[in-house]
């Protein structure tokens, strides 16, 4: 009954012409944020040319700017921990963030709803803004997919450490952080060496937050929203390479590791506990692996401290597509690596961005096919493929 009053609702709001508000109902209109009046704006970071890897077999894309990294600074804001994009709705505009892929964009996914998005025609977005809470100050980095390891450290912790570079005025501002991440303890670990006295505020996961005054912090990763139309691009995402590795030796710092005391001689597979995400044959290919010197490692065993510095004494990495990638963020430049994944999944290039900023031969095999509710690889692939990459090293 709900839904047959629903869908003729989302169909009337989204097909009217101006904007309109049936109570914490109200239609937005999507753009970037780059518009704003630039007094408004501070730059911890230049733009660059853009991190944009392939996971073809192929040179990157032609590279298009990264715009500055900053922060913008808004009044009477609404936020929301909305893991499908990083977004503020003010009024009646639903920014996004400057570093978004051109527009119209894709921000509505479907059930269950994120940011209290129902519904998308083109730029116009119909979306649920009703409000759990209201505070006078706060810092909003986004929080895109922060649920998985990969998005937390990549997408969304590059931003926290930049919160450690605002001016001093900003001090008394909390971060916004949404709770899911915040409830894990390895989540957590390396929130601790970035975070550095600020206070937390958890964003509501069922509504929006009011902010009287906001700063937001840009990211120097844009995993999206993705473009509604296709672009012509055979990678989706970008990073700022700048940014994104002083955030690593930040960490590094935080951590006193020197790279410099660590020679890289480890041979490491990228291992997943049974009955996890994307079941495969891993121990056939773990068997064969070894025959390399290969060792399989679990990172979610092991402390955030150990796992990079496992990464930092890595010389050759393999391992399946999957949020492990993300410490391949502390490999030491030019290492050998060969990640596994599906055709379909070709255009995320979250892991090849990774190791194009650490200048890796990185080899992509498009070869793991979905059977069921499981993956397997042909191991034959795989030894030809660590083979190729021993002979070319």
């Amino acid at each position: 009954m709900m839904q047959a009053i629903f869908r003729p609702l989302v169909r009337f709001m989204l097909g009217f012409r101006r904007p309109l508000q049936i109570g914490t109902y109200r239609t937005l209109f999507a753009r970037r944020i780059s518009a704003e009046n630039p007094s408004t704006r501070h730059v911890f970071f230049p733009g660059e040319f853009e991190i944009r890897a392939s996971s073809f077999d192929r040179d990157s894309e032609q590279r298009q700017l990264y715009p500055s990294i900053g922060f913008e600074r808004l009044r009477s804001a609404r936020v929301s921990a909305n893991r499908r994009c990083a977004a503020v709705v003010r009024e009646r505009e639903f920014l996004l963030p400057r570093a978004a892929d051109e527009g119209p964009w894709n921000v509505f996914v479907g059930r269950p709803f994120t940011g209290g998005v129902i519904g998308q025609s083109g730029s116009k977005i119909l979306a649920d803004t009703r409000l759990t809470g209201s505070i006078e100050r706060g810092v909003f980095v986004g929080s895109w997919s922060p649920h998985n390891w990969f998005h937390w450290l990549v997408d969304t912790l590059p931003s926290v450490w930049l919160a450690s570079l605002l001016p001093t005025d900003f001090d008394s501002f909390p971060l916004l952080l949404p709770r899911g991440a915040l409830s894990k303890a390895a989540w957590r670990e390396p929130l601790e060496l970035v975070i550095g006295n600020r206070q937390i505020k958890e964003l509501p996961e069922d509504g929006y937050l009011a902010v009287d005054d906001l700063v937001w912090i840009d990211s120097p990763s844009s995993p999206g929203p993705r473009p509604l139309l296709a672009n012509g691009r055979d990678a989706n995402f970008r990073l700022h390479g700048s940014a994104m590795n002083s955030f690593r030796a930040a960490l590094l710092k935080k951590l006193n590791l020197d790279e410099s005391q660590i020679v890289p001689r480890r041979k490491v597979f990228l291992a997943r506990k049974e009955g996890g995400n994307r079941p495969y044959n891993q121990a056939e290919l773990v068997e064969l692996a070894k025959e390399f010197g290969f060792e399989p490692y679990y990172l979610e065993e092991m402390s955030f401290r150990d796992s990079v510095e496992l990464m930092m004494g890595t010389s050759f990495l393999i391992g399946p597509h999957g949020a492990g990638w993300a410490s391949a963020l502390f490999c030491p430049l030019g290492i050998t690596s060969i990640m596994w994944t599906w055709e379909s999944g070709r255009r995320d290039n979250w892991f090849t961005n990774i190791a194009e900023l650490r200048k890796m031969n990185m080899k992509v095999l498009l070869d793991f096919q979905i059977r069921g509710n499981s993956y397997w690889l042909d191991k034959e692939c795989l030894r030809k493929a660590i083979e190729s990459s021993l002979q070319s090293s």
